[in-house]
């Protein structure tokens, strides 16, 4: 808990450490043949930014927690192609 970490209390200081729920919508589908198979699909159908927190006091890559796990590309779209030999 980064306001703890910190020794800052929420109510009194200036920067902002919470941030909400995050949620993505991902989708795709799989064709398999005899030797090969591709999967078509999206990621971020949405295209939902990432929360924010404050700058100026952890590390931050593109104004959200560094190591976050967060999408900051955006939608994807994606194409696997597989054959077997």
């Amino acid at each position: 808990e980064s306001y703890t970490a910190n020794n800052l209390n929420p109510a009194t200081t200036e920067f902002q450490l919470d941030v909400p729920d995050y949620i993505l919508h991902n989708a795709s589908v799989r064709y398999l043949g005899d030797d090969w198979g591709a999967t078509l699909g999206m990621r971020n159908i949405a295209d939902e930014e990432p929360p924010r927190i404050s700058t100026g006091l952890l590390n931050l890559v593109g104004n959200a927690p560094l190591y976050s796990g967060y999408d900051y590309r955006g939608r994807e779209i994606f194409l696997n192609l597989t054959k077997n030999f």
